[in-house]
């Protein structure tokens, strides 16, 4: 295998050593981290162990420019042994080591210096939202600190703010206005940013007022106003009211027996016409005679009704009771019809009653005897040619009054006299 002679220019060149810079990372690797002071910015608080006991810790890590600073404030806490910790506070550079990936926090000058103690500085690894360590030159002496939001202490040195991320309320924001809130430095406490925050809604009261009264006639009206600032927030329409029946009735038209009446009920407060019902009926009205529709027997019920004077229908029907509840007393017989003219009936009648029985027969044997007939004619013939020829006839007349009365009577019609003169008599 034969080789050429590559001849390499700038750009080819500087293409191997990126592959070869490549290659020795690769194969010999090596820890590089990068500075993360800005990850540090901000409060921590917590607490660590002396040989005085436990004290508390906050750092304030800020930058000043392009410097990195802490001031570390120690103080007692509860639990720390009573007059045996005390308060200060150091001005601190802050390093970092891209090697181990650590901060430092070198010592640059006292704010407030105790008496009898010697300024130490501090060593850690961030964690999140913790900062882990111990004092520089002495590992058992360990701290722990936590991000908060604020120091307790202010910052009083040249620094870069930082607005917290919480914000407090100058101005609550109500119905009628916008509300104000700031953001204020972490470290001093001056004023970062101030936002706007939009108003509230309206509150109703809950309380109706009553801006025009319903009726049956009208809707009404009524408003519920805010609570807060009184402007009217809500408005309804109140429905019509129902109708006040009045206590009487109109009546438009009369009841009578044959037919219903029509009364109506008024509204007291419009006059319209809300009610309207039927009258009943009234009843008959009996004119005070009775008039026998069925005579009453021996043994058997009449019937007798009075007449309604308005409408002339039956008003009261009665039951006649039978006049003595026993059988017919059948006494009086009475004939009629003959053998030429058939049939003969028997009729017999009860003596407290007017039922009658009656019995028929009939002939058929006028024919038998003619010389009878014949001689019955020529007897009789004579006879009624004589009262012919006289005018003379054979009716009844009262002996009292002159009236005449039926042939059969007992007793005058007129006076109700008992005598009776034929016409025959009279002439």
């Amino acid at each position: 295998m034969k080789f050429r002679n590559v001849k390499l220019n700038f750009t080819n060149k500087l293409a191997v050593a990126f592959v070869l810079s490549l290659v020795y990372i690769l194969v010999f690797p090596s820890t590089v981290f990068a500075d993360s002071r800005d990850d540090l910015l901000g409060v921590w608080r917590g607490t660590y162990i002396n040989t005085r006991g436990l004290n508390g810790y906050e750092f304030l890590v800020f930058r000043d420019g392009a410097d990195y600073r802490a001031v570390v404030h120690f103080f007692p806490v509860e639990g720390s042994p009573a007059d045996q910790i005390p308060a200060g506070s150091t001005l601190n550079e802050v390093l970092f080591d891209a090697s181990t990936g650590r901060f430092y926090f070198d010592t640059l000058m006292w704010l407030h210096r105790p008496e009898g103690i010697n300024a130490v500085g501090q060593t850690g690894i961030l964690v999140g939202d913790t900062f882990s360590g111990h004092l520089q030159g002495n590992p058992l002496l360990t701290f722990d600190v936590m991000r908060v939001e604020r120091s307790n202490f202010q910052l009083n040195l040249a620094h870069d703010h930082i607005a917290g991320s919480s914000s407090a309320e100058i101005l609550a924001a109500t119905c009628y206005s916008e509300g104000v809130r700031v953001y204020d430095c972490i470290f001093c406490g001056i004023e970062m940013e101030r936002t706007i925050s939009p108003s509230l809604e309206h509150s109703p009261s809950g309380n109706w007022i009553v801006l025009e009264a319903a009726t049956c006639l009208t809707e009404g009206d009524r408003v519920q106003n805010c609570a807060t600032c009184d402007i009217e927030v809500l408005r309804e329409v109140i429905p019509y009211l129902p109708h006040s029946l009045s206590d009487s009735w109109t009546i438009l038209e009369n009841s009578t027996c044959t037919s219903e009446g029509i009364r109506i009920q008024h509204c007291t407060v419009c006059d319209a016409e809300v009610l309207q019902e039927s009258i009943l009926l009234l009843p008959h009205t009996p004119d005070g005679n009775w008039v026998i529709y069925e005579e009453p027997m021996c043994n058997v019920p009449g019937r007798h009704v009075q007449y309604c004077v308005s409408c002339n229908s039956i008003a009261i029907d009665e039951v006649i009771p039978p006049i003595t509840g026993s059988d017919h007393v059948l006494a009086h017989e009475r004939i009629s019809g003959n053998i030429f003219i058939p049939p003969i009936t028997t009729e017999l009648i009860c003596e407290i009653c007017d039922y009658y029985s009656e019995t028929n027969m009939s002939y058929a044997f006028a024919w038998v005897s003619p010389a009878i007939v014949v001689a019955i004619t020529v007897v009789a013939f004579p006879t009624f040619k004589k009262i012919k020829r006289g005018k003379k006839s054979a009716d009844v007349f009262c002996g009292n009054c002159g009236k005449p009365i039926t042939k059969d009577a007992l007793f005058c019609g007129e006076c109700g006299h008992k005598a009776a003169v034929s016409a025959l008599k009279r002439r």
